[in-house]
């Protein structure tokens, strides 16, 4: 059986703090996903997390998740169906590439790979090919986030000495920093006009969310809660923000209006569930459910409901992220 690694970076430390690990040990763990090589070992019967209801067929116009898996002992690309089926692999690279990004006409993914020798951006045709280098810096950058113009690229970087938020032209020049904090901040959403970045923050003792427009003026606060508020994702039409919250005592997948009032709890499970993605009409959430340590990818409907497995795998997968229409 592959060796089950450590958890992607745009999650390690909601699932550190899951386990009573702190930040430190947390951004020390390997940047990585993991999943088995079965292509086809999707909504396996017994799978963990909730019972599956009303699982939704792809009618064949539905977009496709991108996310990142393990293939053996390193991890890589792939695109799915929205109901598990047609699984294609991006990338074939001994090293670690994951966390991707749809470019907003589809044509093209970010993400991250230390495929030389350190964690950078890259960018491939959403058939794989065409790969390019974005970054190169001696600390890891990672988890890339397109603009919704295809302008811009916002991305994670640890270059300055502390985890913090920055953008780059699509190309990759341009690289600016946006935050500016002792502690970590990380997990970039823009809102829909572009206008704003979404992220979370451990400010204090706790990770809370937090918005500011996209040229790092008028940040504030949207959360204040004493357990972990994370992962913040805005809805198609900027209305809403889904989010991971512990707040009920496990990491479940909650949703509030995009000012911070509202909210909402849509999961209920005995597993951890992080990092949801909206589909490109609104409909579905795609999230990740932790279970006996192995990561594998879930969708609901927007109100929660309908809660069914997409990619369940030996040793997990993580970071589903909805291709745009």
């Amino acid at each position: 059986m592959p060796t089950r690694v450590a958890l992607l970076w745009s999650v390690l430390l909601v699932v550190a703090l899951l386990v009573g690990c702190g930040p430190t040990q947390a951004n020390k763990q390997a940047t990585a996903v993991a999943t088995a090589d079965n292509a086809d070992a999707t909504q396996a019967a017994g799978a963990p997390g909730p019972a599956p209801t009303n699982e939704i067929p792809s009618d064949g116009n539905s977009p496709r998740l991108a996310f990142g898996a393990a293939h053996g002992e390193n991890s890589e690309i792939y695109t799915v169906n929205a109901d598990g089926s047609n699984r294609v692999r991006l990338t074939d690279d001994p090293a670690w590439d994951f966390g991707p990004s749809w470019s907003p006409d589809g044509s093209r993914i970010a993400f991250a790979s230390n495929r030389d020798g350190n964690y950078e951006i890259y960018v491939m045709d959403a058939d794989g090919g065409n790969v390019t280098r974005l970054t190169e810096n001696d600390a890891p950058d990672g988890m890339p986030v397109w603009s919704p113009d295809g302008r811009k690229i916002a991305f994670e970087s640890e270059r300055d000495g502390n985890r913090e938020i920055y953008v780059m032209n699509a190309d990759g020049s341009g690289q600016t920093r946006l935050t500016n904090n002792v502690h970590l901040d990380a997990a970039i959403s823009w809102s829909p006009d572009g206008s704003q970045i979404a992220f979370h923050s451990l400010r204090g003792d706790n990770y809370d969310l937090y918005v500011m427009n996209a040229d790092r003026s008028g940040e504030k606060q949207l959360t204040d809660h004493p357990e972990l508020d994370a992962d913040p994702c805005w809805s198609p039409d900027g209305s809403q923000i889904a989010f991971v919250s512990g707040r009920d005592g496990n990491a479940e997948i909650y949703v509030m209006n995009a000012d911070g009032s509202g909210l909402t709890r849509l999961t209920h499970n005995d597993y951890p569930d992080y990092d949801p993605n909206w589909s490109p009409d609104g409909g579905e959430l795609a999230f990740t459910i932790v279970s006996d340590d192995t990561m594998h990818i879930w969708a609901m409907r927007a109100d929660g409901s309908q809660a069914r497995a997409v990619v369940v795998d030996e040793d997990g997968c993580a970071n589903p992220r909805w291709q745009p229409r």
